[in-house]
C-alpha cells in the first residue's frame, strides 16, 4: 500500500500494536513515523518518533527535521533480513533439537 501513495508521515495510534510492521515499512521507505508509546515502544523506536497525548502530533508534523534516508538506515539496522532469517533458523533448528532430545528421552 506505501507503493500507491505519496506521504511524509505515517500516523501509528496503536497502543497494543507490539512491533508495527507498517511502521517499519513506512520508516523503510523514507516516511516519518509519529507513533503512540505504548509498553516496550521505547525499546523499538528512537524517542523523537514517540508521542503520549495527541496534542503532541502537531509538534511532530510540524518539526523541520525530516530526513528520508536516516528513517531507512534506521531499519536496515535493526531489522537486516538476512540476520533475521538466520535468528529464525537458529530458533527453529534449536527447538528442533529440544523436540529430539525429548523424544529421545521419552523411548527409554
Amino acid at each position: 500500500w506505501l507503493e500507491k501513495i505519496d506521504a511524509n508521515f505515517l500516523l501509528s495510534t496503536s497502543w497494543s500494536e507490539s512491533f508495527g510492521f507498517s511502521i517499519a515499512e513506512a520508516m523503510a521507505k523514507g516516511i516519518r513515523p509519529v507513533i503512540k508509546r505504548f509498553e516496550g515502544a521505547d525499546a523499538l523506536w528512537p524517542a523523537e518518533f514517540l508521542y503520549n497525548h495527541p496534542d503532541e502530533v502537531h509538534n511532530h508534523l510540524h518539526d523541520g527535521a525530516y530526513d528520508s534516508s536516516s528513517y531507512r538506515n534506521y531499519i536496515a539496522g535493526r531489522c537486516n533480513i538476512k540476520r533475521e532469517r538466520a535468528s529464525y533458523f537458529e530458533l527453529f533448528n534449536q527447538l528442533l533439537k529440544e523436540k529430539t532430545e525429548s523424544v529421545e528421552k521419552a523411548r527409554f
